[in-house]
């Protein structure tokens, strides 16, 4: 099989046809663009996304922190904890170790949230770092906002830009990149990874009447708003800007 995410009619007829739903308790199911799950346990529901990061060779820890931050502050929820486990090649250091806790700890600082456990282990399994990060997050005053809630006639809004967290993967993977771009221009694809969270702006729009939010990673924006539509069974109309 390629490598890279399943296909959405993959993973609709691998993985997500043969969950069963048998607990009250969880009131938002997995599906075609939702990337959180919320769990009732008691005055307000927890919301709860894992994500890993295997791609990027650099800002990992940022990477790992906000790219899990971010699909919980798109059902509206404030992320309070993170749960990281770290797979770590043999071939790694302990200064790698040591620079990529200092990122994830800084990270987590930004996004005001604690990392309250995970695991960490060296295996043979992996040839790079590999991080998998689940986010608790609580829910918004508003309720869980939901990507099956758009609705016809919603208007369409992107925050920040295109190709943020892509373009500062790609900075790492491009061979020879160095005499390719410049090394302003590296600098700038780079510092991305800092810029990728969207949680202020998920927590503002759930609170000022937004019916359905997604955040755009894999597949990029046509391919968020194409999961959003699907999720929401009604069709979308973009307009190219100039």
């Amino acid at each position: 099989m390629r490598v890279g995410k399943l296909t959405n009619e993959q993973l609709d007829r691998l993985i997500l046809g043969k969950l069963k739903h048998r607990r009250s308790e969880v009131v938002m199911y997995p599906g075609i663009g939702v990337d959180c799950t919320a769990v009732d346990i008691g005055n307000r529901l927890t919301i709860i996304s894992s994500d890993p990061i295997t791609a990027a060779k650099s800002r990992i820890g940022s990477l790992s922190v906000n790219v899990c931050c971010n699909d919980a502050a798109a059902s509206g929820a404030e992320p309070i904890g993170l749960m990281v486990t770290l797979l770590l090649p043999p071939e790694v250091s302990e200064q790698e170790i040591e620079e990529l806790m200092d990122e994830l700890v800084a990270a987590a600082e930004n996004a005001n949230v604690d990392i309250i456990g995970g695991h960490t282990e060296i295996t043979a399994s992996v040839t790079r770092i590999v991080t998998a990060t689940t986010v608790i997050a609580r829910e918004g005053k508003n309720g869980v906002i939901s990507p099956r809630g758009m609705r016809e006639g919603d208007a369409l809004i992107m925050t920040k830009h295109a190709g943020l967290e892509g373009a500062n993967i790609l900075a790492d993977h491009i061979k020879n990149a160095e005499s390719i771009l410049s090394f302003d221009e590296l600098a700038t694809a780079h510092s991305f990874a800092e810029n990728t969270s969207v949680v202020r702006e998920g927590l503002y729009a759930a609170d000022n009447g937004a019916t359905a939010m997604h955040d755009a990673t894999e597949g990029g924006v046509l391919g968020a708003c194409w999961e959003l539509a699907e999720a929401s069974g009604v069709g979308l109309e973009l307009l190219a800007n100039g």
